[in-house]
């Protein structure tokens, strides 16, 4: 969770009590940017919260370390803005993860081609781009690059402990590392991972005119090209290392 203007309080106040009827426990992890007021409501609210700085790769393999400190035997890894998109949006769909992942050991959770194509173009076509690369190398059609996963707790020990990435390349990263245990992968898509970050911006929204001008102030400069193109070349790179290692492709 990173959140320094507390632009997710509001939607966090509206559905926690809707997000406490689907999961046994509610670990955040939080960067060092988000406010007091905010630590407070999660707490309060019966959170576990872990606040540090950190990139956001130490702050995803946090909050799975702290989702094993409880008793469930399943856990969900998401993003805090698509989990409270999600459960303002598709709530019927969170117990559908649950009822899969008993079948698996890492759950890839993708989106429909829907909702993918709600998400500013930068994302579409650099994400598009990993996704096929795993998927060639996965050996199916998946998307992975959706900022939310499940896992037993096996495969969650693994990712704690051989997980080393700093940024979004954990998409890819983790799949990979449960799989090379030899370990049960698959995926589902859903509608909730939909475009979730305009939630929380009425206001730029408003004074942008549009939904549409917003994306394109926010999504559509050079900068945003070279911040997603970064992910991207990361998260393929961890791609083609695990191809080599497994013999699909040939090369150093």
């Amino acid at each position: 969770m990173h959140d320094p203007e507390n632009r997710q309080l509001p939607a966090a106040k509206e559905f926690w009590e809707v997000l406490l009827q689907y999961y046994s426990a509610i670990c955040v992890s939080a960067s060092d940017k988000v406010s007091p007021e905010f630590i407070e409501f999660l707490t309060k609210g019966g959170a576990n919260v872990r606040q540090s700085v950190r990139g956001i790769g130490e702050g995803r393999r946090e909050s799975v370390r702290m989702a094993l400190d409880q008793k469930s035997d399943l856990i969900q890894y998401c993003d805090f803005d698509r989990i409270l998109h999600w459960v303002a949006t598709f709530p019927q769909e969170l117990p559908m993860v649950a009822s899969a992942i008993v079948n698996s050991d890492f759950l890839i959770l993708g989106r429909t081609q829907r909702a993918f194509g709600l998400h500013p173009n930068v994302q579409q076509v650099t994400e598009d781009l990993t996704n096929k690369a795993f998927s060639l190398a996965f050996g199916q059609i998946v998307d992975v690059t959706a900022g939310s996963s499940a896992m037993n707790r096996e495969a969650a020990k693994i990712i704690v402990s051989d997980s080393k990435s700093d940024i979004n390349d954990t998409d890819t990263e983790w799949p990979i590392i449960v799989v090379e245990r030899g370990m049960k992968v698959d995926s589902l898509l859903l509608e909730g991972l939909e475009f979730e970050t305009a939630d929380y911006y009425a206001d730029q929204i408003a004074a942008a005119g549009s939904l549409e001008n917003w994306m394109e102030q926010t999504y559509g400069h050079s900068n945003m090209w070279k911040y997603r193109s970064e992910m991207t070349r990361k998260s393929v790179e961890r791609i083609v290392e695990y191809a080599q290692r497994s013999g699909k492709i040939a090369g150093k």
